[in-house]
């Protein structure tokens, strides 16, 4: 592959991270207009669009369901489908913006949970540096939703009563 191919996906991969971070603030938008339910439903049908485009611009749209079978992409979809449903549940059913934003910054928790527990389930190598970095990122996401204020379990679950279906 050329270095046109190369560059391609490097876009398309920024264009993932740029959509990925904008979710909260779309489906927050979305959900006061329309609801949550309906705005995961038009959300999942404008990526269905420009999926099935995609899949019909191809020169091979099926090659890659050769190369894994299909219990894998039953299982991993219906991961996802559970992750994104719960997310726009969540950020729909809060009852204020600011909640939104908090339910935002714990969906930012995953990526980096999934790398720590890849380490183990998959007995992955990894050097020093993924400890500091871990960590820096957990605490900025806990400075964020504790908002510079003193941490309390009491109030943590005051909170936490305060909408617990979110």
């Amino acid at each position: 592959m050329g270095i046109m191919g190369n560059a391609k996906f490097t876009w398309l991969g920024l264009a993932a991270v740029l959509l990925w971070s904008a979710t909260v603030a779309l489906v927050r938008s979305i959900s006061e207009q329309i609801g949550p339910v309906a705005a995961g439903a038009a959300v999942y049908l404008v990526g269905g669009i420009i999926s099935t485009s995609y899949m019909l611009l191809a020169k091979n749209p099926f090659s890659a369901k050769r190369k894994f079978p299909i219990r894998y992409f039953l299982s991993t979809g219906s991961l996802f489908l559970i992750y994104t449903v719960s997310l726009f549940l969540a950020v729909g059913l809060a009852k204020t913006r600011i909640e939104a934003i908090e339910l935002g910054l714990v969906n930012y928790l995953w990526p980096g949970l999934t790398i720590l527990l890849s380490l183990g389930l998959l007995s992955q190598r990894s050097n020093i540096w993924i400890v500091p970095g871990t960590l820096l990122a957990f605490a900025g996401i806990f400075l964020v939703i504790t908002a510079g204020t003193d941490f309390t379990w009491s109030a943590f679950i005051s909170h936490i009563k305060g909408n617990p279906l979110a």
